[in-house]
């Protein structure tokens, strides 16, 4: 159950990071109607197929992952994994190149 629930946190942390997306949003409280899209795509994907069982994930005593803190170490975790995916694939050819983009705007300066 635990190992599901990480699962999908991972999975959400990897669609999101695929698709350029932001994670939180302005407020993020129980009452909020835009929580940002990871709490919003795990809501989506637990709605439309609940875990077996329940973890508590809101609560002051309770495990919450989906909380900036959560967001951020998986981040962390996913982000590590793909540099160390990149330098294994590295270090097994001869020859590689690097793509870098920037972005320019409106008052002509790159960020």
């Amino acid at each position: 159950m635990n190992r599901d629930y990480v699962t999908r946190l991972f999975k959400v942390v990897q669609h999101l990071g695929i698709h350029g997306q932001a994670f939180r949003g302005k407020h993020e409280g129980e009452e909020s109607v835009n929580q940002g899209l990871f709490k919003a795509t795990y809501n989506l994907l637990e709605a439309e197929r609940p875990l077996k069982g329940k973890i508590k994930v809101t609560g002051s005593m309770g495990f919450k992952g989906t909380s900036a803190e959560i967001q951020n170490e998986l981040i962390q975790i996913t982000a590590e994994a793909v540099v160390e995916e990149i330098k294994g694939e590295v270090v097994k050819v001869t020859f590689y190149s690097i793509l870098a983009d920037e972005t320019t705007d409106g008052t002509e300066r790159n960020h």
